[in-house]
């Protein structure tokens, strides 16, 4: 009896000691977060536009004309350019030019040229007038006034070659002789005129393509008294005698009267 629990006592101390040596801890591990990765997008490169190349000359330079044309008010015509509006066969009666080169333009020398000729005029004005036949000039008219010489001067500097350049620059000339013959009192206008300061006495002629309507002269002494005078409707061509006695002349709806010899 004794051996056997003897034994028995062995073995459990023998399974004891085998379970102690196996038991384990089990551990459990939490990954750690593998750190979050930013990606940051940069914008798209926005492609550099290409400058428009300087034109050659003014009437190449596109300045969008917008205009007026054959008596036509309700609607408008556009150009690029001062050539295109040149060439379409269109009369045109008034334009605006709505890309003019803006401030800080690089400007072509005749650019410069014309606006410090005109005094500093806006180059848009300038363009604008250079798109019209006879540079806006009536057909009417045969020569321009001391203002006007100088307006076109200006503005042939920026279009010189308008087809109607050879046209003005006649208006032109015979505008600078005009003006000479009105100081000296060969050519007189509407109002009242002193003989021997503003009018000459002589004989003086006026005419008009159009006709006068109502062309009235008259040449007065020096109380005041009418020596000559004339009243012509319809006529394109009026004579007026200065006579040596007269004082004063007064004139109306003639246009110019210039002496003759």
């Amino acid at each position: 009896m004794r051996t056997v629990r003897a034994t028995t006592v062995l073995l459990a101390a023998l399974a004891l000691t085998t379970a102690c040596g196996t038991a384990h801890h089990t551990t459990t591990t939490t990954p750690s977060p593998s750190p979050s990765t930013s990606t940051s997008r940069s914008a798209a490169p926005r492609p550099t536009p290409t400058p428009e190349p300087l034109p050659t000359s003014p009437s190449q330079r596109a300045v969008d004309l917008s205009c007026q044309a054959d008596g036509n008010y309700s609607s408008r015509l556009f150009f690029r350019t001062l050539t295109d509006a040149w060439t379409s066969g269109h009369a045109l009666t008034s334009c605006e030019a709505t890309k003019a080169p803006p401030a800080g333009t690089v400007l072509l020398a005749a650019e410069e040229q014309a606006v410090k000729a005109s005094g500093g005029r806006a180059l848009a004005a300038m363009y604008a007038q250079c798109a019209r036949p006879r540079l806006g000039y009536p057909d009417t008219m045969t020569s321009l006034s001391r203002p006007q010489v100088d307006e076109a001067s200006a503005l042939l500097l920026l279009c010189p070659d308008h087809p109607d350049a050879a046209t003005v620059q006649t208006m032109m000339t015979q505008g600078e002789q005009d003006h000479a013959d009105v100081a000296a009192g060969r050519l007189v206008y509407a109002g009242l005129h002193h003989v021997g300061t503003d009018i000459q006495v002589g004989t003086y002629v006026a005419e008009s393509t159009t006709g006068f309507q109502a062309c009235y002269w008259e040449a007065l002494d020096p109380a005041g008294e009418i020596l000559d005078n004339g009243f012509h409707a319809g006529a394109f061509r009026v004579e007026m005698t200065v006579p040596a006695g007269a004082y004063s002349v007064r004139v109306q709806g003639c246009g110019g009267f210039r002496l003759q010899g």
